[in-house]
Formats: C-alpha cells, sequence, structure tokens
C-alpha cells in the first residue's frame, strides 16, 4: 500500500516542479515504478520526474517535510532495484540529459540522467571515451557512484577515478559542488564509497583518448565470406593492435571492440561515416580485411 499524502500538498507539488509528478492514480504509474530488474515490484506514493537541479531540491525538500522514504534513479539499472521504494517518493533524473564535450581541455560536462551510450556518441564524436560500463543502456551515475568497471578500466582506471567534480543536493536540500579542492571528503565518499552520500545531479568527467582499429571487410571478402571467417574478426584486432597502433599506452583491444561491432559488415569505405571526420593513420591488410587504425581529431566543443 502508498503512504497517503494530502490532496493539497501533492498538488502543491506538481505546481512547483517543472518535470513530470505521477503518483498512483495517474494512468502512467505502472510505466513510472518500472525499473530494468524485471523481478522488483515496488510502489512508491509519487514519482518525480526532475528537469533540472532545481526540481531535485523541490522533491527533496518535500519529502523530508512528509517523512517519505526516498530512492533516486539515474539509469534505473540496480540490479537489486534500489532505483524504486515502496510508500516513498522516487525522485528521477532521466530528463536530465545535457552532455558537454570539450575536446580542448580535455572534459566531459553530464547531467545525472544521462546513459552511458548517450555520452560515449558525444565523446566519441571527438575520438573520445570516458572509461566507463560494458551496457550502453546503464545509467552514469549509478555506475560512476559504484566505482565503475568497463572496457577501458585496464589502461585508464575505474570511472570513478576519471571524476573531475560532482554537482551534488544534499539531504538537507542545499546543493555543492565536490571536488579536490571544495569538499574533498564528500568528493572521497562519490568515488565508489557506496552511495547515500546525496544526489549528484551533474559529473565533470576526463575523457580519454580513443584509437580505434576498424575492420571493413574487402569486396573478395564479402563475396566469400563465412560465419567462421567473420569471427575471427576479434583475433585480427588484436594482432593488427600490436603492429599498428601507437602510442600503446593509450589503447586496448577492448578499446577497439568498443567501436568495431557497429561497422564489421558494411560495405568497403563505409566505415567512414558512423566515425566522422576521422583521419586514417595507417592501413593494411589481414585475412581479407581491411584493418585501418584510426584517430580522431580534438579539437571544438559540443552540448547537447
Amino acid at each position: 500500500m502508498t503512504r497517503p499524502i494530502r490532496l493539497g500538498a501533492v498538488a502543491a507539488l506538481r505546481e512547483q516542479l517543472r518535470g513530470r509528478l505521477v503518483s498512483p492514480d495517474d494512468t502512467r504509474y505502472d510505466a513510472a515504478r518500472k525499473v530494468w530488474n524485471g523481478r522488483i515490484d515496488r510502489r512508491p506514493s509519487l514519482v518525480a520526474f526532475c528537469a533540472d537541479e532545481k526540481d531535485v531540491v523541490v522533491a527533496l525538500r518535500f519529502a523530508r517535510e512528509h517523512e517519505l522514504l526516498v530512492a533516486v534513479r539515474g539509469g534505473g539499472h540496480s540490479c537489486a532495484g534500489t532505483a524504486v521504494c515502496d510508500d516513498g517518493l522516487v525522485i528521477d533524473l532521466s530528463p536530465m540529459k545535457a552532455i558537454e564535450v570539450d575536446a580542448v581541455a580535455r572534459s566531459a560536462q553530464a547531467q545525472g540522467g544521462v546513459l552511458w551510450g548517450e555520452l560515449d556518441r558525444a565523446t566519441q564524436a571527438f575520438g573520445l571515451a570516458v572509461p566507463g560500463g560494458t551496457d550502453s543502456e546503464v545509467g552514469i551515475a549509478g555506475l560512476t557512484l559504484g566505482g565503475g568497471n568497463g572496457w577501458l578500466m585496464g589502461v585508464h582506471g575505474a570511472t570513478c577515478d576519471n571524476l573531475l567534480s560532482a554537482d551534488v543536493v544534499m539531504a538537507d536540500s542545499r546543493t555543492v559542488t565536490a571536488n579536490c579542492n571544495k569538499n574533498a571528503d564528500l568528493f572521497w565518499a562519490l568515488r565508489g564509497g557506496g552511495g547515500n552520500f546525496g544526489i549528484v545531479t551533474s559529473f565533470l568527467m576526463v575523457p580519454e583518448l580513443l584509437i580505434a582499429i576498424v575492420l571493413v571487410p574487402t569486396s573478395e571478402l564479402m563475396r566469400n565470406a563465412s560465419l567462421t571467417e567473420v569471427m575471427r574478426a576479434p583475433a585480427l584486432l588484436l594482432s593488427v593492435k600490436l603492429r599498428t597502433v601507437e602510442p600503446p599506452e593509450v589503447s586496448s583491444a577492448r578499446t577497439v571492440a568498443l567501436i568495431v561491432p557497429k561497422l564489421l559488415m558494411t560495405t568497403p569505405g563505409a566505415g567512414e561515416g558512423p566515425l566522422h571526420p576521422i583521419a586514417v593513420s595507417t592501413e593494411t591488410t589481414l585475412g581479407g580485411w581491411a584493418c585501418r587504425t584510426r584517430t580522431q581529431k580534438c579539437r571544438g566543443k559540443i552540448s547537447l
């Protein structure tokens, strides 16, 4: 059973929010309480879809005033279902999708509702990648605050190691910035400390230079390719990496796999589009594949 809240208070909260407020009598309620793990079936009293940091402050203050349990949802991918609660308030950050990448300063600012696939698309436009998860549907918030392991970890460390700064709404509704110079103890705790230190609404991260090896099938291979030959692609990637990629300290076999699968079965030359603008530094042929080592010119700035 959801906890009853005075109707006037709910109406007042709805008026204060820029985002949506969903209650149990709303036709969208079942969709709003759903999380990635289908075994989790919890019924919150309210779900606040926050449009910005101010909405988070308003929602959290409401929960404190009405003594409601709070669950915070970024990507909603927690296996334990911590992104939703019974008889409480879910503060949902999914509408908060702003991303800003500065390739010159080598930084990426992303709000708490961003998913890894969305951040990857923004950073890879400049040949950069923030060390993150192996699943594009995972939220950057939960993964970063939980430590974060993925394809680039062996070279560039965990996701939390690449966090420069965080904007946080505290339990008393104060907004603070946490980094090495401001609120350093909180910053230490946020980087894999386990959670419940506050609601992070924005992350400033360090994206790493990404060197990719792209395999494009030659015309001959396209005519005669067998499944066995296609499955040899990962082994070829490692072979080409060891011989052609420089400097080695900014690349790994896992790095390559991050991009290649989308390009494997395209026609020759078609790989230019998805990574545009890409500079081809080396090219060779191995086992019927045109193997290209590519690097991105890191310059400019993009906001999404």
